[in-house]
């Protein structure tokens, strides 16, 4: 893809800026699940859908289309 290095570097920033990390991911699937049952995503999911993805709450989108 050839983006012009400005613009890039406004994306860069908003996604550095915005981005969950593992502790986000652990601390809201933990709290969204039924604890009696084992989740179906572990710790170690977590951890490397981070290390391949950025990954944005859709209400951070959405406040910037609304």
């Amino acid at each position: 893809m050839n983006i012009p290095k400005e613009k890039a570097l406004i994306v860069k920033k908003f996604i550095d800026d915005h981005a969950i990390d593992t502790g986000y991911l652990y601390d809201w699937y933990q709290q969204s699940i039924d604890t009696t049952i084992p989740p179906v995503w572990t710790d170690e999911h977590i951890e490397e859908v981070s290390n391949d993805f950025y990954l944005i709450p859709k209400e951070i989108i959405d406040t910037l289309l609304y």
